[in-house]
């Protein structure tokens, strides 16, 4: 008989879970490229509608998505783009900004979202009956499989994640979506991933007198869900 585990088998917390997101331009079906975007020597000023950056872009952005630039100070700017740009570019038309940008602030792409108090994935197949008379019972065929993503959050009017969603929405386009869980131990890097492609199926926005605006979102998977295991110590 087998003994008792003398320590418990370690289980991953889902608190550090990070949601990142992107908008897909039109018909794309690649997996965006992890990016930062360098705002250039010369800042972007107050009520500016372009953003000169320090390298050219590795992706193309849409209309809508949002970018979150963060200084040496960890002061945080927010920006919107404005008009689709391939990649190669080394500017961006946004939205005219609330405040200035200063040089050398960096934005991720794909954005990390504000989606920060759930993050579950589900998946199921859907299948067949199949009964002939050759069938002592009743058999099934898997004909398909489906998902769906949900994440739920506090409202931010500057959370890049809700400013993709609600474009990809208004404009009818994919999301991209990366899932990492918590790395499992010190040893880890990061921790487990699922990256996919989404479409937005709702957006919620309750505002209870007695508590916080939340943000929720519903996806359905569009495609196949690629996984990575947890990412070791180099």
């Amino acid at each position: 008989m087998a003994g008792r585990l003398m320590v418990p088998q370690l289980t991953t917390r889902g608190r550090n879970t990070d949601v990142c997101v992107a908008v897909m331009p039109f018909g794309s079906r690649v997996f965006p490229t992890a990016e930062s975007l360098v705002i250039g020597a010369t800042p972007a000023a107050k009520g500016a509608t372009t953003i000169d950056l320090a390298a050219p872009t590795t992706n193309a952005f849409v209309k809508g998505q949002g970018l979150l630039f963060v200084d040496a100070n960890d002061l945080q700017f927010f920006a919107v783009i404005d008009e689709n740009a391939d990649a190669g570019v080394s500017s961006l038309t946004v939205l005219p900004l609330g405040e200035e940008i200063p040089a050398a602030a960096a934005a991720a792409f794909p954005v990390r979202s504000l989606l920060r108090t759930s993050a579950d994935l589900s998946e199921s197949v859907e299948t067949e009956e199949i009964d002939t008379f050759d069938h002592l019972s009743t058999a099934y065929l898997q004909t398909g499989q489906n998902g769906e993503f949900s994440a739920e959050g506090l409202y931010s009017a500057f959370d890049p994640g809700a400013a993709c969603v609600r474009a990809a929405m208004e404009q009818g386009l994919r999301v991209y979506v990366r899932r990492t869980l918590e790395k499992p131990s010190d040893q880890y890097v990061s921790g487990a991933r699922e990256e996919f492609f989404a479409i937005v199926t709702s957006v919620e926005m309750p505002a209870p007198v007695d508590g916080s605006v939340a943000f929720n979102v519903s996806f359905q998977v569009d495609g196949e869900i690629s996984r990575s295991a947890p990412v070791p110590v180099a």
